[in-house]
């Protein structure tokens, strides 16, 4: 008979089960919870999809400019790749900030879970992929309120990062278009950069010590990340959005034949638009809202058919990179020789 406390290999079927009780729980979350927010959200993100389609419709010839060729090919395949980039990226930062947390696990299951749960961004509601890491993490061992913690900063560092990326492309909107705005310089870009890094932080410092005193327990429990380790994943995270400017950018030139942007003012316009997709209830991981508003914030360098045409080769890009990356950590899950510490 095997030891109580020896390693095992995880049924397949297990982690599906516990993936759909993980969803179906974020679908129920999500339209009984809060009922108006959760159609709100969703009838916006409904017309923000039907803007998209009708540019997209209306512009649907940019698509025979493009002269597909082995090159583009592979100019896609390069975009997939860093997109796929990123998704290692993300899940390194949530490694780092758990190690740093005290968790003694190995790379590898973050990664498996990192991947299996992201494809829950599809699921209507916006927060399955969320409760389906809590749920995963449940089941490989981990300390759930430092994961709860670890996501918590996650979100309010990705968030902070966008909005000085966003700030920084409308100081860069302002060289490429008229504007009677008074555009923010670089002091002031510095000193909003240390208050977006400051205000998540000083929030989740008092949570922490509001749970802290109301159960003995959780003062045990929760840990917090060195400053050295948030510094490192804030800087991280900025260097994705950046990625995905570049990407946007290569779209953009090379298979549409726009001039050259500043990957910065278009990491910028992506990083609002991700936002907005992030925070509005009901829209399957961004879909509608998020393509909206890159459409409109890229016709200005890019004209609205490139902009929708990029728009739409980036939705489906990501789309791939995330079937590619449920794939890999579903192999990874399969070669892991246990799940449980």
């Amino acid at each position: 008979m095997k030891p109580c406390g020896g390693p095992r290999q995880v049924p397949v079927h297990f982690i599906v089960l516990r993936m759909r009780s993980a969803f179906a729980e974020a679908q129920r979350w999500a339209s009984l919870n809060r009922p108006a927010l959760f159609w709100i959200g969703r009838i916006l993100g409904l017309a923000a999809l039907a803007y998209f389609l009708f540019v997209l419709w209306t512009h649907r010839a940019v698509f025979r400019s493009i002269e597909w060729s082995p090159q583009v090919g592979g100019l896609l395949i390069l975009c997939l790749a860093a997109y796929l980039l990123t998704m290692a990226v993300n899940a390194s930062c949530w490694y780092l900030m758990m190690r740093s947390m005290g968790s003694r696990r190995p790379p590898s299951p973050f990664f498996v879970i990192y991947g299996l749960s992201q494809f829950g961004k599809y699921v209507p509601g916006n927060v399955a992929h969320h409760i389906g890491r809590i749920a995963l993490s449940r089941f490989y061992s981990l300390r759930i309120p430092n994961v709860i913690v670890s996501m918590g900063i996650e979100m309010a560092w990705m968030i902070s990062v966008a909005a000085v990326l966003g700030v920084t492309a409308v100081a860069e909107f302002a060289a490429i278009a008229p504007t009677t705005l008074v555009m923010p310089g670089y002091i002031e870009l510095v000193v909003l950069a240390v208050v977006a890094m400051a205000g998540p932080l000083g929030l989740l410092r008092l949570t922490k010590w509001i749970l802290s005193r109301r159960s003995g327990s959780a003062r045990d429990s929760l840990a917090w990340p060195h400053w050295g380790v948030l510094f490192t994943v804030f800087v991280l995270y900025a260097a994705n959005f950046l990625v995905l400017g570049w990407v946007i950018d290569l779209l953009g030139h090379f298979v549409f034949g726009s001039r050259p942007v500043s990957p910065l003012f278009v990491a910028g316009g992506y990083a609002v638009a991700w936002v907005a997709g992030f925070i509005i209830p009901g829209a399957p991981a961004g879909a509608g809202v998020r393509d909206a508003l890159l459409v409109i914030f890229l016709s200005q360098p890019f004209g609205i058919g490139t902009a929708t045409g990029v728009a739409l080769l980036l939705r489906l890009i990501s789309l791939c990179g995330d079937f590619f990356a449920f794939a890999a950590a579903w192999v990874g899950h399969r070669l892991l020789p246990s799940a449980t510490s």
